[in-house]
């Protein structure tokens, strides 16, 4: 889905700590969540009197049938525990487990436990790659929330087995101590220039991550093209396996721009006082890796879990992504401070639902081929 340009703005850690914001209107981190429970709380704060009235519902349900707790399985790294504290604190009785698993381990688990007859996973929070591939292999429950028919038609799984929740913005991360933001790529057609040689770092283009997901669009969409990855091999380019291999060879400056970056990775590295520098959005294409929430089919905490995806598409969760870099799709949304409005980001064109294995297959030929 492709969005007006707006001139590029770079997030820099005295522009966060000074709590100003920079080409759009940022959320207020001090601003509170409900002032106690969901039983005590203004109705607008999950999005209405429907909205609230059918939480209701599943509340009182979970807590009759003893569902106290709910386990995530996928994109539920630490820096997004918060989300799911601020859900106990206004459901108490309700736990949240998490466990990060992506790939090719959140498959194997979860049909491991589907064969086995005893379901331990409630909800899949992840990428559209995974998501989509759960539904194919028949793994995830039908479930539409009130306000899920207020998102765009892009963040929808047609047939109701999953629904887009947060967005995280990826831009250019930088060794403030080396290089300045002016130094620095501020276009995919930058990446390939032949002065960032050797200066460079990525995930890995040759498996299923957050750098082939990109990439497969970019190629389809015609924002890139196969010659762009044979210039981008030629500038020696430092792999890493996971995005969050990248910060370590960022802050020591021995690879000191990552071609992209997510942005709570670089929260975590300015509340570290680590010398990192962000840069979003580029002059266009710009990614936001959308993650998805899906019931999968036997879990055990079912009610529980229809009640945490209703609230994480609500006003009450939209204050937390706030504060953690994260944008909520719900329309009307904030943005994190420092970034602008995602409508206003142009963004590289969203894949349908039904094509998207398909371009990621696609893309990896084409890396694996040039890479390899």
């Amino acid at each position: 889905m492709k969005k007006m340009a707006i001139v590029g703005v770079a997030v820099a850690a005295a522009l966060l700590m000074a709590g100003c914001s920079s080409g759009g209107s940022g959320g207020d981190p001090d601003t509170k969540d409900s002032s106690g429970t969901f039983e005590d709380a203004d109705p607008a704060l999950y999005g209405g009197q429907d909205s609230y009235d059918d939480m209701a519902k599943l509340y009182e349900k979970a807590k009759k049938d003893g569902e106290t707790s709910i386990v995530v399985y996928g994109a539920v790294a630490n820096e997004r525990e918060e989300i799911f504290r601020q859900f106990e604190k206004e459901f108490p009785g309700i736990k949240i487990q998490t466990e990060f698993l992506t790939g090719s381990d959140l498959f194997a688990r979860i049909n491991q436990e589907i064969a086995s007859g005893k379901v331990a996973v409630d909800s899949v929070l992840s990428g559209d790659t995974s998501v989509t591939a759960l539904k194919a292999a028949d793994r995830l429950e039908k479930y539409a929330p009130v306000l899920a028919s207020k998102l765009d038609a892009d963040y929808v799984d047609p047939d109701g087995h999953f629904y887009a929740i947060t967005a995280t913005p990826f831009g250019v991360a930088y060794n403030t101590d080396m290089v300045s933001e002016d130094e620095i790529p501020h276009s995919w057609k930058d990446m390939v220039d032949p002065k960032f040689k050797g200066k460079l770092t990525w995930v890995d283009l040759t498996g299923s991550g957050p750098s082939l997901v990109p990439t497969a669009r970019l190629l389809k969409y015609g924002d890139v093209d196969e010659q762009w990855l044979r210039d981008l091999k030629a500038q020696d380019v430092h792999w890493e396996g996971r995005a969050s291999g990248l910060s370590s060879v960022i802050t020591t400056g021995e690879y000191p721009i990552a071609i992209s970056y997510p942005y709570d990775y670089y929260l975590q590295d300015q509340a570290k006082q680590a010398p990192v520098g962000f840069f979003f959005p580029l002059e266009s294409a710009n990614y936001v890796a959308v993650n998805s929430m899906g019931i999968v089919k036997g879990a055990p905490h079912p009610t529980a879990a229809k009640l945490l995806e209703s609230w994480l598409l609500t006003p009450a969760a939209d204050k937390v992504f706030v504060r953690i870099g994260q944008y909520s799709l719900m329309p009307g949304s904030e943005a994190p401070k420092g970034l602008p409005k995602l409508e206003s980001i142009d963004q590289v064109t969203m894949a349908p639902v039904d094509e998207i294995q398909e371009i990621n297959k696609a893309a990896l030929e084409i890396t694996k081929k040039i890479f390899q």
